[in-house]
């Protein structure tokens, strides 16, 4: 079975999601809330600190927008009467299950990553 992989946009989340555990000398008791709100005293020995650039809602609309991509490219690629083997947060496997020849393939695939290129340059 041919394969080739469209690459998807996404490095930018990290930056916006970093957390820099710090491991402190003594234990100490801090409040841990849960989603309620809800307060209990733990005792831990590290400490999270937030990254420079610390945004968790800028981390999820580059990711949200990165499945969008990641679900375009998935129909993209059907609507070429191929499938996909696997996928990952920023990429898809796109698979020749149906058995076109190569040039074929290539051909059908092409056409997916420039749909998919499309999308980036507008955005």
């Amino acid at each position: 079975m041919a394969s080739t992989t469209c690459r998807r946009p996404g490095s930018a989340y990290g930056i916006f999601v970093e957390l820099n555990v710090e491991h402190l000398d003594k234990s100490e008791t801090v409040t841990c809330y849960d989603f309620r709100g809800a307060g209990r005293k733990i005792t831990t020995s590290k400490r999270e600190r937030t990254g420079r650039r610390f945004h968790p809602l800028l981390a999820t609309l580059i990711t949200g927008a990165a499945r969008l991509m990641l679900a375009l490219a998935e129909r993209n690629t059907l609507d070429q009467g191929l499938d996909w083997a696997f996928c990952d947060t920023d990429s898809l496997a796109i698979a020749n299950t149906v058995g076109f020849s190569a040039p074929e393939f290539i051909r059908r695939v092409e056409t997916v990553r420039a749909g998919s290129q499309n999308l980036t340059r507008t955005a």
